[in-house]
């Protein structure tokens, strides 16, 4: 009975003991953002906007806000700017909440490998956050003050939903360098306008290995990912033959698959897109209620998309030479033996050769609110 009451009395102490290694929330300082910089003396500025957690005092602002800030540090690797970063706070620093990585254009000229590799091997960071290149340095994107939303991963991830299918990850970009082709796409940021400073995608940056191998615009960067399979609602526009004025359509859904062949040693390619659409905007005298006409217009909208498509990709098999569309990973799912020997020279041998087809299907489901072009008689 003694003994019972002894084992009792020891179990009731041990689970009053408390956590021992609790750590608490307003002893963190959040990482929400995180920025990478090469300086003009080739150390490397770490940049993070800090979230301050509310609950203890000096924490929020006049109206009650949570508090925001960022704090730089640099070194010589991103190792030691980290410990730097942890020695200019008081709070210990985590990582598990950043949604967000900006990469600064000296940076990705200069390749990014062992920040990379870093990032990897971190056990709070997580795998799924989006990474950014951006127009000049990060840190000056991290300053940017967006209006609408409180927390800059937050307008971020919010712009990049409204841009693209599925987020591109860092661990998506990751698999990219080192296994599909070794080219990878980067959105683009920029936070320089005349009017304001406040971040937004402008385009995207193509990757070979760890280093910028050219940049594109945002038209361009729209087709890259279509191409992908990673579209969401775009324009375009067309002038139909025997008229003197463009028509748009508005893309509401695609999707896009890749057949790869080989032809007497040259690969082929077939790129499928099946597209829904509206008629956004008429400026000619053709009446889109018309079948023959729908039909007419949905003949020229897919043309428009095999010009547009073939544009883009014989711009990177001439100037960077940089398969960003995933042709090399179609192939190789195909037949990985016959692809494994040319993965380290597809970008600069096989992929200019590379014969490639459009077949698009372009549905018009139709013709927004109006039938017929609007038409407004003169008066004098």
């Amino acid at each position: 009975m003694k003994i019972r009451m002894l084992g009792l009395v020891l179990l009731l102490s041990f689970g009053s003991v408390g956590c021992w290694d609790r750590v608490e929330v307003n002893d963190l300082a959040i990482v929400t953002s995180i920025g990478l910089d090469k300086t003009a003396d080739q150390k490397i500025a770490l940049s993070t906007e800090l979230v301050i957690p509310a609950g203890s005092t000096s924490q929020t602002g006049p109206s009650g806000e949570t508090q925001k800030m960022v704090v730089t540090a640099s070194a010589a690797t991103i190792g030691d700017a980290v410990f730097l970063l942890q020695h200019k706070l008081s709070r210990r620093i985590f990582w598990g909440q950043a949604e967000v990585l900006f990469l600064g254009e000296n940076l990705l000229k200069t390749g990014f490998h062992d920040e990379l590799d870093y990032i990897l091997r971190d056990r709070e960071t997580r795998l799924r956050i989006e990474p950014y290149a951006c127009e000049g340095d990060a840190r000056d994107v991290m300053l940017a003050k967006p209006r609408l939303g409180t927390e800059l991963g937050d307008v971020m991830r919010d712009h990049s939903q409204l841009m693209f299918k599925r987020e591109i990850s860092i661990n998506e970009v990751a698999q990219m360098l080192t296994r599909d082709g070794h080219v990878a796409f980067l959105p683009k940021v920029s936070a320089k306008t005349k009017e304001q400073s406040v971040p937004f995608i402008n385009g995207g940056v193509i990757m070979k290995r760890d280093r910028m191998a050219g940049e594109v615009g945002l038209e361009e960067g729209f087709l890259i990912q279509w191409i992908r399979d990673n579209f969401k609602p775009q324009m375009i526009t067309f002038q139909p033959k025997n008229t003197s004025a463009p028509i748009t359509v508005q893309i509401l859904h695609s999707t896009t698959k890749l057949t790869p062949t080989f032809e007497k040693g040259i690969p082929h390619i077939v790129i499928h897109v099946n597209a829904d659409g509206i008629v956004m905007n008429n400026s000619t005298s053709l009446k889109e209620s018309d079948p023959e006409v729908s039909r007419t217009l949905e003949q020229e909208a897919e043309k428009e998309i095999g010009r547009l498509m073939k544009t883009v990709i014989q711009k990177r098999q001439t100037e960077e030479k940089a398969d960003v569309f995933g042709f090399w990973k179609a192939f190789h799912k195909k037949d990985p033996k016959s692809l494994r020997a040319l993965q380290e020279t597809w970008n600069e041998q096989a992929f200019p050769r590379l014969q490639v087809q459009v077949d698009a299907n372009v549905n018009i489901l139709n013709t927004g609110m109006i039938s017929e072009p609007l038409k407004m008689n003169e008066t004098r």
